[in-house]
């Protein structure tokens, strides 16, 4: 398969980012540790978003290097993929609500210069 482009895998972590914030302005978040449905969708986004950086780490260090704790996004990406004890409802709140926005911010900038 084919290695996708930074470009791509940047806008992959933009969309999941964003599915999360129309997760989260829908109130669903508010309903996450009870919603069996809305928890595995919240989780799988962040689990994508994580694999996409995990990619961009690999292919392209010049883009990881300008991702605040790229390291720590993917050792998380990697938990959750394989440590089904490790998921904390607290932990996904936070990470949404201290660590996306910067995310976000990050990942809007890089893509506006790999328009360049």
């Amino acid at each position: 398969m084919p290695r996708l482009s930074g470009r791509r895998l940047l806008e992959i972590v933009r969309i999941e980012i964003d599915f999360i914030a129309r997760m989260e302005s829908s109130g669903a978040l508010d309903a996450y540790p009870r919603d069996p449905v809305g928890r595995r969708a919240i989780e799988r986004s962040l689990e994508i978003a994580g694999e996409a950086i995990r990619q961009i780490e690999d292919d392209r260090p010049d883009l990881a290097s300008r991702i605040s704790e790229v390291r720590k996004i993917v050792e998380f990406r990697n938990k959750l993929a394989h440590d089904i004890s490790y998921v904390d409802a607290r932990v996904i709140r936070r990470i949404i609500d201290v660590k996306l926005p910067v995310l976000s911010r990050e990942v809007a900038s890089l893509l506006l210069l790999e328009m360049l």
